[in-house]
This record gives C-alpha cells, sequence and structure tokens, in this order.
C-alpha cells in the first residue's frame, strides 16, 4: 500500500483540493488511516442535530460524493427521509489537519449501487445486519444484537443474505469543503463550494 501522502503546509488553492481528494482516498483505503472515522450529523424530526460515528466506505472524486453503510432501520435514515441535509467531521491527530463537509444525502436499498455494495461486503460486516432489534430500539436488559448462533464466529456468507433487506447505502453529495490545517507558525483554513456539481467558489479563511 502507498503510503499516505503528507499534508501540504503550502501550496495553492487547487493543490490543497487534490491532496485532500488524495486524503480521502486513502481513508478509504486504509482502515488504519486518521481519517477513517469520521462524524456524520444528521437532523432528526425535531430538528436537532444527531452525530455519530461511521465508517467512510467510499469515495467518488469524479461524481463528488462520500458513502456509508447502515442499518435501514437505524434512526439516520429517518432523519434522512425527513431532511438531506447532513454535515461530517474529520480531524486527523496525527498532522493537526480539520476537514469539515456539508453534503446533501440519499438513501439506496434497493439500487444497483446499493446491490453493489452488498455484493461487496464481507460476511463480517454483514453480520451486523442480522441484529434481531432494530438500532436505537430499548432493551429490557443488555443484548448484543448479535443472533446466538454468529455471537462468537464469523457466519457464513450465504446466511448472511438474510440481512439484506436491513442494508442501506448512503450516497452524501458534496456541496461544500472547509478544512483547516493547525499550526505553531499559523493556521491554514480554506473552503470551497460546489453547485450542480461544479465548483462555484474556492477562498482562503481566517482561521
Amino acid at each position: 500500500m502507498e503510503s499516505t501522502p503528507t499534508p501540504f503546509r503550502t501550496g495553492s488553492l487547487e493543490d490543497r483540493l487534490a491532496e485532500t481528494w488524495d486524503l480521502l482516498q486513502c481513508a478509504v483505503d486504509d482502515p488504519g488511516h486518521e481519517l477513517h472515522l469520521p462524524s456524520i450529523a444528521t437532523i432528526d424530526p425535531d430538528g436537532h442535530p444527531r452525530s455519530r460515528t461511521v465508517v467512510l466506505r467510499g469515495f467518488d472524486r469524479e461524481h463528488l460524493n462520500m458513502r456509508i453503510h447502515t442499518d435501514f432501520r437505524s434512526p439516520k435514515c429517518r432523519d434522512i427521509e425527513g431532511s438531506p441535509s447532513t454535515s461530517w467531521h474529520f480531524y486527523d491527530r496525527s498532522c493537526k489537519l480539520q476537514l469539515r463537509l456539508r453534503t446533501t444525502a440519499t438513501l439506496h436499498t434497493d439500487s444497483p449501487a446499493a446491490n453493489d455494495a452488498w455484493a461487496k461486503a464481507t460476511a463480517t460486516s454483514r453480520r451486523a445486519y442480522l441484529a434481531p432489534h432494530e438500532p436505537s430500539s430499548t432493551l429490557n436488559q443488555w443484548h448484543p444484537n448479535i443472533p446466538d448462533e454468529f455471537q462468537r464466529t464469523v457466519p457464513p456468507l450465504a446466511a448472511t443474505e438474510a440481512g439484506r433487506p436491513n442494508f442501506a447505502l448512503i450516497i452524501c453529495e458534496i456541496q461544500e469543503l472547509d478544512r483547516l490545517d493547525l499550526g505553531y507558525d499559523g493556521h491554514r483554513r480554506t473552503r470551497w463550494r460546489w453547485r450542480d456539481g461544479q465548483l462555484h467558489s474556492s477562498e482562503w479563511l481566517a482561521a
């Protein structure tokens, strides 16, 4: 695996954007990457923001989107059905880099993209979608939310197909990217905005 590029401390807006895309791709490919586990925030039916840590499953720089997998029964899916506005937060402690993104989310359960994501998922990942209890539902007592027969083992791939109705792919189209590099000699902050998939503005901001 190629080494992760070191973020620019200087460079043009164009260079910094291209390098940010490289970092996000590295975060998808490398589970140990600092940016692999971002937070995504949705808006609940009462208008309150709800944030949680997710696994970055995909990044498409050509179509300006990021992807995650989730249980279709989870509250985040209801949030997105009510309001597609979402925001992301990434932080790399090793180089003191923060990324914040504003996105528009779409929920996919039986589309070609969702079917392809499910086909590529490992049995270990699929096991989560066999959960007998809906995510965030109230329990009378603690339960691992894994079928008893698979609590200590990886299920056969064929057995995981029972979880397919619970699987959803969330695709988030990027509308805005705010990048902040923290540094003793001065922070560097930049922002890009897109409209209809086209770059609309790029600028330096006070940190």
